[in-house]
């Protein structure tokens, strides 16, 4: 693994500039031999570019893509989510909706802060390359203590844990919208209950959202309904299909308009194996470091990238 940085003319260290240093990249890929660029963070590399200006993004992003395809190499972008809520994530990359126009694949990371195992969903919300329809993933990330030449350190794993028929956009835009928003989504969630109750407790998801639309509800109003309608959307077997299925748990009024949730974070003791103190992340509850600086991993932050 390298990591390249450029010096001033002054022999200051600076990050990358797409604009002045295309070439020099190029470079150093085809020197070290790279097959993956990893651009971490995104925006750094834009410098002081003005990025609402129609077409500035497509700019500097088509030369870089070139490049990818005369090495024969893939290009990562790492971006966060901007606060403001959209149904569509690919407008919410923070700097500008236009990246979601140029980049061929785009790939979104949320926590599940209602996830009883703390976990995150990792969604493919655009891809020119990939077929149409993949689920989304429900992840975690754990502590794992790896060897390094400067001796043992302590990172985050990636652990899979199946398909997840929640999206990163819902999670990005729960409990958001207007009032109005809101009332039609409590609405729904009654009219979810009485459904499932109605048919024994469970149906496939399929059915749900068919008779849904014909009592007027929106497919994706009833989707953003089920949390709080306390139904879990689950595999009825192998091979088969989703099933949405009531549970004990769904929210009240009140909590409709609190929605918070308290929970108490204790520190663990430093690791034998590493010099540096470390604590809990905020979503998975897993160990981390705390000059991490944002209380999650990187992979659980909530405005993570896509």
């Amino acid at each position: 693994m390298y990591r390249l940085f450029v010096e001033t003319e002054h022999g200051d260290e600076t990050t990358v500039s797409l604009a002045v240093d295309i070439d020099t990249l190029r470079d150093e890929i085809a020197s070290t031999g790279a097959r993956l660029v990893v651009l971490d963070a995104l925006l750094s590399t834009f410098g002081s570019a003005k990025l609402t200006e129609q077409g500035t993004v497509r700019r500097y992003l088509e030369p870089l893509a070139q490049l990818a395809q005369d090495l024969n190499i893939a290009v990562v972008g790492v971006a966060h989510f901007r606060k403001a809520s959209d149904p569509n994530p690919l407008h919410m990359i923070a700097g500008s909706a236009e990246f979601g126009q140029v980049v061929r694949s785009a790939i979104g990371f949320a926590a599940d802060r209602e996830a009883e195992d703390g976990s995150c969903v990792l969604s493919l919300v655009k891809t020119n390359i990939a077929p149409a329809g993949l689920p989304s993933v429900r992840y975690r990330i754990e502590s794992a203590t790896v060897d390094t030449s400067d001796g043992p350190t302590d990172v985050g794993r990636f652990v899979p844990l199946g398909d997840t028929e929640q999206t990163v956009g819902e999670l990005l835009n729960h409990d958001t919208g207007t009032p109005e928003d809101r009332s039609e989504r409590t609405e729904a969630s009654e009219w979810l209950r009485g459904y499932l109750t109605d048919n024994g407790g469970e149906a496939p998801a399929g059915d749900v959202i068919k008779a849904a639309e014909k009592d007027g509800f929106a497919k994706h109003t009833v989707q953003r309904a089920r949390r709080k309608a306390g139904v879990k959307s689950q595999k009825s077997g192998f091979g088969k299909g989703w099933v949405w299925a009531l549970t004990e748990s769904a929210e009240t009024p009140e909590d409709d308009t609190k929605n918070t949730k308290v929970t108490t974070h204790q520190p663990l003791s430093p690791s034998s194996s590493s010099a540096s103190p470390s604590a809990t992340c905020i979503a998975c509850r897993e160990p981390m470091r705390l000059d991490d600086g944002s209380g999650y991993h990187p992979m659980c932050d909530p405005e993570a990238a896509s």
